[in-house]
């Protein structure tokens, strides 16, 4: 199951980086949506989840396709369950051998 806190994120991020792309401050951003820029602030921090609506509005303003946006937010949280889930098999499966290898290795 996918972390929607990690969806959060990776929305925000977009959000961030593509207000900057078009040289846009937090409040101009804000002001171009009806929002407060703390809002915006905690969007593109994670802190706050956006509705449909809003991520669609954000995206229309900034001139991006919200479809498009999304798809790349989806793909990275795919791939970030994809690289935790690989590190949880690695590190608990190798975890005691490898520690114990490194142990007695450096004991000898």
């Amino acid at each position: 199951m996918k972390n929607t806190g990690d969806l959060k994120v990776i929305l925000g991020q977009i959000v961030r980086h593509e207000r900057i792309g078009k040289g846009w401050t937090q409040q101009q951003l804000a002001n171009a949506c009806s929002l407060k820029r703390t809002t915006v602030s905690n969007i593109e921090a994670g802190r706050q989840a956006l509705t449909v609506e809003q991520f669609c509005l954000i995206m229309d303003v900034l001139q991006k396709s919200p479809a498009k946006a999304l798809e790349l937010a989806l793909g990275r949280l795919d791939q970030a369950g994809r690289q935790y889930k690989v590190e949880k098999v690695v590190t608990s499966t190798l975890e005691e051998e490898t520690i114990q290898k490194h142990v007695l290795d450096a004991l000898r």
